[in-house]
């Protein structure tokens, strides 16, 4: 088999294997309409300070009271910025480049992720012709689900003492203010969807990192007091 051959091939199944990893469906569906966070629980208790992991957020809308579908969506992600901190945010890509899998195929207005202190925020707007469309329809036969946004997250700090921690990853006090998906032409605009947060378990410090610490402490106390007698005595 020539080299060219094998090259071909070789594109080919890249190729099938990215469309495969694209059009891959949620691994935690929810009944519509609902908006949640995958993978639910993450456990970081066998993990140290720099480990990074990703969340992806899903939706799946089966009642849109309006007649012209789905106007929009957003996503304020908030969280404990003593243990974690939200490194980077982008779409959760379909079939349609530089769009979100839940908009794939539609025209829509994209938006730069904003990061703030504890959260990060994210959206996506149906920008279509509004006597053409095509529109973002959604209904109980042919629901609307697919991935909002994926957002990568830092460890950097571990809890001093007392146990792992268990903290949110909350968007569900964030509905309707700053999380929602938007009804185009319904006077209420707000969809009434059910939201759900994921857990993350946060590392307590290791016994031996602490009593490292006390020493270190220990060292530097003992050096500065003789420093300090040092420094008396000279100037006696």
């Amino acid at each position: 088999m020539s080299k060219r051959i094998v090259g071909i091939l070789a594109l080919i199944l890249t190729a099938l294997i990215s469309a495969r990893i694209a059009l891959a469906g949620p691994n935690e569906p929810h009944a519509g309409n609902a908006m949640w966070i995958e993978p639910s629980s993450i456990d970081l208790s066998s993990q140290s300070v720099g480990y990074k992991f990703n969340v992806t957020v899903y939706a799946n809308i089966t009642s849109v009271p309006g007649t012209s579908g789905i106007g929009g969506w957003q996503v304020k992600l908030t969280y404990n910025n003593t243990q974690l901190n939200a490194t980077r945010a982008w779409y959760k890509v379909g079939t349609t480049p530089g769009q979100s899998e839940f908009f794939q195929d539609i025209t829509v207005k994209t938006v730069s992720p904003k990061f703030g202190s504890g959260y990060v925020l994210h959206g996506e707007s149906w920008a279509g012709d509004p006597t053409t469309g095509p529109f973002a329809y959604a209904n109980a036969t042919n629901p609307r689900m697919g991935g909002l946004a994926i957002v990568e997250f830092n460890l950097t700090g571990l809890v001093p003492q007392g146990g792992n921690v268990t903290n949110l990853l909350d968007i569900k006090s964030n509905w309707p203010s700053d999380t929602y998906v938007l009804d185009y032409d319904s006077a209420s605009k707000i969809l009434d969807i059910d939201v759900y947060n994921a857990t993350v378990v946060i590392p307590v410090v290791p016994e031996f990192a602490i009593a490292a610490y006390f020493l270190i402490a220990l060292i530097a106390t003992s050096t500065l007091s003789l420093l300090v007698k040092k420094s008396l005595k000279r100037q006696k």
